[in-house]
This record gives C-alpha cells, structure tokens and sequence, in this order.
C-alpha cells in the first residue's frame, strides 16, 4: 500500500493544491506547471496527488535521498517521465 498513498507531510499538499489552483484559476497565464522537489524524503504524495490528475501540463520532479531502509521507501529508481521525474541520491 506504500506505493499508493502519501506516507509522511503530502497527505494535505500545499504545493499540489497551488498548482492546480493556477491552473483553474488563472488558465490564460498559466498553462504549465513545474513542481520541483528537492529534499531528502521522495515526495511520494505528491507525486500521487500529481499522477492522479491524467494531465500533461504539470511535470513533478524529485530529487531526494534514496538509501536501502529509508523513509518511505519509494522513489528508489531514477525515472525519466515526459511528466515524471524521480532522481535518487545516494548519501
């Protein structure tokens, strides 16, 4: 189930809701969005509030530390998505 649900701050997702608000609210400005996540955790929340959405106009991208046994456990590939991109980073 870890692969499917946000495990740690992304359950409520400041950063995902923003970008679709800027999508729905201001289209005429706004036509794509970039989420750029760079921490040491895989942001596997947002990426599932992202990848949820179907849509070509939002790119996620992370950027953390991926270790054998580190939290969450997700993101431990390099992925190279036209909307997806996980990077893990050894220690």
């Amino acid at each position: 189930i870890k692969d499917r649900c946000g495990q740690g701050f992304c359950l409520l997702n400041n950063v995902a809701i923003a970008a679709k608000y800027a999508l729905l609210q201001h289209a005429a400005a706004v036509r794509r969005v970039a989420i750029i996540d760079w921490d040491l955790h895989h942001g596997n929340g947002t990426e599932e509030i992202v990848r949820s959405w179907g849509c070509d106009n939002v790119l996620y991208a992370s950027l953390h530390g991926a270790e054998q046994f580190f939290y969450p456990e997700t993101g431990t590939a390099l992925q190279l998505d036209p909307t997806l991109v996980n990077v893990p980073l050894a220690r």
